[in-house]
């Protein structure tokens, strides 16, 4: 709901002046980018909240999908899962603020080459879903598709095939 309403108010706001470009002075037909689109607070807050509620809605699909029957200690997956999530909102708000006080200030810091805000989203923004890939890929025997699930797969495909068989 709230992702929905986010959305409908930024779509209903002006976008800048300098947003889809200037007239250039010599040549009518051409357009030009202005100094930088400066974004209202309203506008960037809608930007934020959209991007964290699309975050919140992957991660809490991730959470609501597993499984916990199977694990040996109770709670686990989904106590790494939510840490996992925790982390990458904390990383996104980050490259948001980053990104935001970049385009107003011009800084001059810089990682690796980068600017710091493209440093956070290659090193940070970027890192978080290999953590949510490792915790897929050392949990998927215990969390999602365990063994027994396996035998239950098989044996209803055994029975489906004999079923066919006996039909013919």
């Amino acid at each position: 709901c709230c992702f929905l309403i986010a959305l409908s108010v930024l779509f209903l706001i002006d976008p800048p002046l300098t947003a889809t470009g200037i007239i250039h002075e010599e040549f009518g037909s051409m357009l030009k980018s202005g100094p930088g689109v400066q974004f209202s607070r309203l506008q960037k807050f809608l930007f934020l909240l959209v991007g964290v509620l699309i975050i919140v809605i992957f991660c809490l699909m991730l959470y609501i999908g597993l499984d916990n029957r199977n694990t040996r200690v109770p709670n686990r997956p989904k106590m790494w899962i939510l840490i996992s999530s925790i982390l990458y909102v904390s990383v996104f708000i980050i490259l948001a603020f980053t990104a935001w006080h970049y385009f107003d200030n011009q800084s001059d810091v810089f990682i690796a080459g980068f600017p710091l805000p493209s440093a956070i989203m290659l090193f940070g923004l970027t890192l978080v879903p290999l953590f949510f890939t490792m915790l897929y890929i050392l949990g998927f025997e215990n969390w999602i598709f365990s063994r027994d699930d396996l035998a239950k797969f098989e044996a209803i495909l055994r029975s489906r095939k004999e079923r066919n068989t006996d039909q013919l």
